[in-house]
């Protein structure tokens, strides 16, 4: 279960990320298999996403684990 975010660093760093990689928050969602509301959530900074969800989106950001969550 998704949790309440009060740093809104991930969200930035995820919009940024997936700014980069060319994609759209919709084809991200598609790609990672994490829903849309989920993705725009956590995108927004409303949520962070839970363990599960935190892998779909490093696999298809292809990221490190300190890029997508920082320091």
């Amino acid at each position: 279960m998704a949790r309440r975010n009060r740093d809104p660093r991930f969200a930035l760093r995820l919009r940024r990320m997936v700014s980069e990689r060319g994609m759209s928050m919709r084809e991200f969602s598609e790609r990672s298999g994490v829903s849309q509301p989920s993705v725009y959530a956590y995108a927004n900074g409303e949520r962070v996403p839970d363990v599960t969800r935190l892998r779909a989106i490093r696999a298809t950001l292809g990221c490190t684990w300190e890029e997508l969550l920082g320091d």
